[in-house]
């Protein structure tokens, strides 16, 4: 199948998989065009051939994307975390989107028409081929936590100037190459993937959160139980459901204590203990931070109907 008509059957599919869903596409180089990516709920399957020519690199803007391939492997893309793969890296692979919406860009370049037309810089051609080869060896896909500068970078798209648009958005992507180029792909920077059965064990942490909210549960005694070590826990916790497990725990025992200020008498000392605080003035503080509302003041306007 023609590379150019497998890439058009999937902007096709990614239009119709969903109302929500919207790509827009810009032609950076002839060879590289760059897409911004809005996607609903529905999970997206890319059933294309194999297109090792082509190389993605993908940033999460929003929400979420939890990329199931082929392997049975699963990588996690949050706020600021991008990839880099080839197409036949993603063949017979499902996008799914955990927090009900994705929003992020794709570059895609394809080294077939560099080959004609190569990228040129300050007079130099840069060799894009050693991107891929050191990315996208052994069909791989490598994902990464961002940082100051890739965010740095990345953002630049979003935020181009109303003239000589086209210009900038070249000028981020060589510098986007450059910074590529000069990565190190150290054990801390890569974001590590996940198969269904380690994957099972953060989400019985998770339920296991939701079922003792008025408990302080700690990542230590959590990652005891589990057999897993801290940082393992903290990693995958944050992966997977995109926010820490302490903001996460936190955030549920706030919103539990919410809850019992709307649908029952208790007073906020007890709504203070049974949401595993110590001391009132924390949990109000946390309250106040989290609502932009003191409990006391939540209550009234509950009991008012405001």
């Amino acid at each position: 199948m023609d590379k150019e008509h497998t890439i058009k059957n999937i902007q096709q599919l990614i239009y119709y998989n969903g109302a929500d869903n919207n790509l827009a596409k810009t032609e950076l180089f002839s060879g590289v065009d760059l897409y911004y990516l809005n996607f609903g709920s529905n999970p997206v399957h890319l059933r294309h051939e194999k297109i090792d020519s082509i190389i993605q690199i993908n940033y999460c803007k929003a929400g979420q994307l939890r990329w199931n391939m082929k392997s049975g492997s699963r990588i996690y893309l949050n706020y600021g975390d991008y990839s880099l793969h080839s197409m036949q890296a993603c063949t017979q692979s499902l996008m799914e989107f955990p927090q009900g919406f994705y929003k992020g860009l794709t570059i895609c370049i394809d080294l077939a028409k560099l080959k004609t037309s190569p990228l040129k810089l300050f007079g130099d051609i840069f060799d894009v081929n050693q991107l891929c080869q050191k990315f996208c060896e052994s069909n791989k896909i490598t994902s990464l936590a961002g940082n100051n500068k890739t965010e740095t970078i990345f953002e630049g798209f979003y935020n181009l100037p109303d003239k000589n648009t086209l210009n900038y958005a070249r000028l981020k992507f060589y510098e986007l190459l450059i910074l590529l180029q000069n990565t190190k792909l150290s054990p801390q920077a890569l974001l590590p993937e996940y198969t269904a059965g380690n994957e099972a064990v953060i989400r019985e942490i998770h339920s296991l959160l939701q079922q003792n909210i008025s408990k302080r549960l700690t990542i230590k005694e959590l990652a005891l139980r589990h057999h897993l070590n801290t940082t393992t826990l903290k990693t995958a916790f944050k992966n997977i459901y995109g926010v820490s497990i302490g903001a996460y725990a936190k955030e549920q025992r706030l919103r539990y204590a919410a809850k019992l200020l709307d649908e029952t008498n208790l007073s906020i000392s007890e709504i203070t203990k049974n949401c595993g605080y110590k001391s009132q003035s924390k949990f109000t503080s946390a309250f106040k931070a989290l609502f932009k509302i003191l409990p006391s003041e939540y209550r009234k306007r509950k009991n008012s109907g405001h």
